[in-house]
């Protein structure tokens, strides 16, 4: 099962392709390109980077985590991480990312 938080980030290059990345993620399918930025999976770390493959597949299945951004491109996924640690950390004056999203789960 897919959890994308509703406080979801998008890059501007994966904004042009939103609609369809979202109706793959409702199918559970990967997306050429996509990267997901997620809740880390350890609790030391705030977020991962993943690509979509890696997130969807089978040895990931019951470790899947909250999605809280998305990217095209590896570069893009780096500049969304740090738009989001941007807003919660001045923005929003928080000092936990997980915290941020939890709310908005």
């Amino acid at each position: 099962m897919v959890k994308l938080n509703e406080k979801y980030y998008t890059g501007d290059l994966a904004k042009l392709q939103e609609e369809a990345i979202l109706n793959s993620l409702k199918a559970e399918s990967p997306y050429p390109g996509v990267w997901f930025i997620t809740v880390a999976v350890n609790k030391i770390e705030q977020l991962d980077i993943v690509d979509s493959f890696a997130y969807f597949s089978h040895s990931n299945e019951k470790r899947r985590m909250e999605i809280v951004g998305i990217a095209y491109g590896k570069r893009e996924a780096f500049n969304v991480v740090k738009n989001i640690a941007d807003d919660v950390y001045r923005k929003q004056l928080a000092s936990d990312i997980r915290e941020y999203f939890s709310d908005g789960a």
